[in-house]
């Protein structure tokens, strides 16, 4: 089954992430303990969005308070893509305000390694 799965994540240029916040747990503290699993939900949320083809997100750099959060967004229409606030106000609804990304990158696609992952190496050079 693992096989055929990975084989449809491949022909449809896909990378199906399942994840959700864990009943009970606050989120700062699966940020400090659990970031990848609190990456994972916030993407989930916003690639539930139809205006959304394709996200990813991760953490950079900021000055001051340390790490901001990153939405890499493929959108599903490039002639609109989905603004920052409109994507913020999304990701507040569902898991609250300080888990929504603060910085926007819209992408054509994402970049990819050659085992067809989301390249977070190349992703980090964006920020």
């Amino acid at each position: 089954a693992a096989e055929r799965f990975a084989a449809w994540e491949s022909r449809y240029e896909l990378e199906v992430c399942v994840a959700d916040l864990p009943a009970g747990k606050d989120p700062g503290e699966l940020a400090q303990h659990d970031p990848a699993r609190l990456r994972a939900s916030v993407e989930r949320v916003l690639s539930e969005r139809p205006d959304v083809a394709a996200v990813a997100v991760m953490g950079a750099l900021a000055p001051t308070i340390g790490e901001i959060g990153v939405a890499f967004v493929v959108p599903a229409d490039p002639g609109a893509p989905p603004t920052l606030e409109v994507l913020r106000s999304h990701v507040r609804g569902e898991l609250g305000d300080y888990k929504a990304p603060d910085r926007l990158v819209l992408l054509d696609a994402l970049p990819l390694t050659a085992m067809m992952k989301v390249d977070k190496a190349a992703l980090k050079g964006l920020a």
